[in-house]
């Protein structure tokens, strides 16, 4: 259970200490342009839904159990602004890699396109200004009709991916992959993130 927390924890520290280089001055329907990620089925556990979101994540990145959580919760707990943070609820870890994938829940009771634009705008500011010295690459996407923001960054150690999803509620994904792994899971992240839809009904919801 060591290794699992410290592999959790560590990713998420990196994301949350990441900087945005602020690129977007749009707002609203224009700030976001629809994006296509291929998606390999192969690379896919079973879907999960959090928010009124649905998605798959990647093949063979185990869910973590309710001991793991508790340890970085708690670990966590002091070490980080809330408002970056959200509520973390769930983990999937590579059980040899170390590669990982956070969920969280950022915020609930969400309004429209709009209303998350200016809420996105806001986010990435706090993270440029929790650390603005390290730059990360952003993007205002839909995913699968999904309004969404890409964060990216690298260091030496470790590839990292923060995606922000309005649903019913605004969903963090994040994805922290060590760099002598990314070869072998870019395609299953990639997979992961393309599976990204609107439930409705019960259903996914269709591309329009």
């Amino acid at each position: 259970m060591q290794k699992s927390v410290q592999f959790a924890t560590l990713a998420l520290l990196a994301l949350i200490a990441g900087a945005t280089a602020c690129r977007n001055t749009e707002s609203g329907e224009n700030a976001f342009r629809e994006l296509e990620f291929r998606v390999d089925s192969t690379r896919l556990g079973n879907p999960i839904s959090r928010g009124g979101l649905v998605f798959c994540p990647p093949a063979g990145w185990e869910e973590a159990d309710s001991a793991v959580m508790s340890a970085v919760r708690e670990r966590l707990s002091d070490q980080t602004a809330d408002d970056l943070l959200g509520e973390l609820d769930l983990i999937y870890i590579h059980p040899t890699n170390g590669a990982v994938l956070i969920v969280t829940t950022l915020d609930t009771g969400t309004g429209g396109v709009g209303d998350f634009a200016r809420w996105a705008r806001r986010f990435v500011e706090r993270y440029h200004a929790a650390s603005p010295e390290v730059p990360v690459d952003e993007d205002w996407l839909r995913i699968g009709g999904v309004p969404a923001v890409q964060m990216y960054r690298a260091d030496s150690a470790r590839v990292l991916f923060k995606y922000l999803l309005l649903g019913d509620d605004l969903i963090g994904l994040d994805y922290s992959v060590p760099r002598t792994a990314w070869a072998d899971e870019l395609r299953a992240v990639e997979s992961s993130v393309g599976t990204v839809r609107k439930v409705e009904s019960g259903k996914l919801k269709s591309e329009s």
